[in-house]
């Protein structure tokens, strides 16, 4: 065969290539010599080797790239050599020999191929249980995405509800100190007007500083509430930052 008229010629990739044209599956040749050098044939096969799975370690498979495609017959062509030797009986059980062989073989690169059908198969159902269960993380994933966003928003609306109310507590504690303010002025015009007279405007004005002492209590109160609140106002910002 023509090396270079070979290499014209594409590869099939499940086929091993003989120096006789022939050709087997790779599963029916499991010893093999590979060649890695293109157009390269083992010189010692024949027609007649080949069928008959003789000197099978000898076999050379030219590169997958360059490999010639295998001559469209349906059975075995015998070599000039063979054809000659059909003229005795002996010749004969040769030939049915190497039919039987022939269709041995075919039935078992039937059978081979039917597994490597199965396999493909089950590689496939592999393929689509990945994609399920890929599928199935992400409806999860967004899912859980939905939850967080939704904790978040919960959360963002319990601020602005405490904001509120710190704003309220704030404005009523302003309130408490204008009115404290107010009194304590009103205390001291009392005193500068009343100051001349006797126990009874001193005793009015005692218990007016008592008042005035009362209510600074209440502002201290106030104020220490308000600590408090900016306090807790303070530890859920940082516990909303965390």
């Amino acid at each position: 065969m023509d090396t270079k008229a070979s290499q014209s010629k594409k590869c099939s990739r499940n086929f091993y290539h003989f120096s006789c044209g022939h050709r087997g599956l790779r599963q029916e040749l499991p010893s093999y010599t590979h060649s890695s050098t293109c157009g390269k044939w083992d010189p010692d096969h024949t027609c007649e080797n080949i069928m008959l799975g003789l000197n099978v370690a000898k076999v050379e498979m030219e590169c997958k790239h360059c490999a010639p495609e295998p001559p469209a017959v349906a059975e075995p062509a015998a070599t000039a050599a063979t054809v000659k030797s059909i003229t005795t009986a002996a010749g004969i059980e040769r030939l049915k020999e190497i039919r039987a062989n022939y269709e041995n073989n075919e039935i078992l690169r039937k059978v081979r191929h039917q597994e490597l059908e199965k396999q493909e198969k089950a590689e496939f159902e592999k393929c689509a249980e990945r994609k399920e269960i890929e599928t199935l993380r992400q409806l999860r994933r967004q899912e859980r995405e939905k939850k967080e966003k939704a904790k978040e928003e919960a959360l963002a609306e319990e601020i602005e509800k405490l904001k509120a109310k710190t704003v309220r507590q704030k404005a009523y504690i302003a309130a408490c100190k204008a009115s404290l303010a107010e009194r304590e002025a009103s205390l001291a015009e009392f005193q500068r007007k009343y100051k001349a007279e006797a126990n009874g405007l001193e005793k009015e004005a005692e218990a007016e500083a008592r008042r005035v002492e009362d209510l600074r209590l209440e502002e201290q109160k106030l104020a220490t509430e308000m600590v408090e609140m900016e306090m807790e106002d303070q530890e859920l910002k940082d516990w909303v930052l965390l």
